[in-house]
């Protein structure tokens, strides 16, 4: 294979669909076709995908180069056409993105501003749990024990004891939900571990 040219390659694959003909053409071309990719788009993932989409493309035009002279013109232009619609399809997700990491932003409330929403409901909240989700969840973050010392006062395993705090969890988050107070999983866990737990202020305290 390697003392053929390219358009030879090319007939081979186009006719035969000979796999070494393009595995050559690959061989003698991609260091040029990434290069080229890598100037176009200053990235070294997105320039992996332009090279691939030029190889595919070329894998299906192959009985229309058969007869090209030089096929290297061919693969740069292909790479910039490529290129191109790589980048703006980049562009457009990373604006999806901050998009929607702004709009998250945006309606998460600071946990001090949620602990006011939440403080007032919480212990009805709990109280719609079952015993065993309560238990739980009040081993869990309010006597902040290990997932070990919870299957032991539970009489379970840790992966039982885990699930249930799991599911506990979703439950009360599905409590604040259903009156207006929407939270993710994480945050209802980070704010009732912060605040769920604070002495009282004893006289003669500070």
């Amino acid at each position: 294979m390697n003392d053929q040219t390219d358009p030879q390659l090319l007939r081979a694959y186009a006719e035969h669909r000979s796999e070494p003909a393009f595995a050559e053409l690959v061989r003698r071309h991609v260091d040029f076709v990434y290069s080229a990719a890598r100037r176009m788009v200053c990235d070294s993932h997105l320039a992996e995908d332009v090279a691939q989409g030029v190889f595919l493309a070329l894998a299906k035009n192959a009985p229309q180069l058969a007869n090209h002279p030089v096929l290297s013109g061919w693969l740069h232009r292909t790479a910039q056409n490529i290129a191109a619609q790589t980048v703006r399809t980049d562009v457009r997700r990373r604006a999806r993105e901050q998009e929607a990491a702004a709009m998250n932003e945006l309606l998460a409330p600071e946990p001090d501003a949620l602990w006011q929403h939440i403080a007032p409901l919480l212990d009805a909240a709990l109280g719609e749990l079952d015993e065993a989700d309560r238990d739980a969840l009040l081993l869990r973050y309010f006597e902040r024990k290990s997932a070990r010392e919870m299957a032991q006062t539970l009489g379970t395993s840790e992966d039982a004891a885990q699930k249930r705090v799991t599911r506990a969890t979703e439950r009360l988050r599905e409590f604040f939900v259903k009156r207006g107070i929407t939270v993710g999983a994480g945050g209802l866990v980070g704010v009732i571990t912060a605040n769920a737990i604070q002495g009282p202020r004893l006289p003669g305290s500070p």
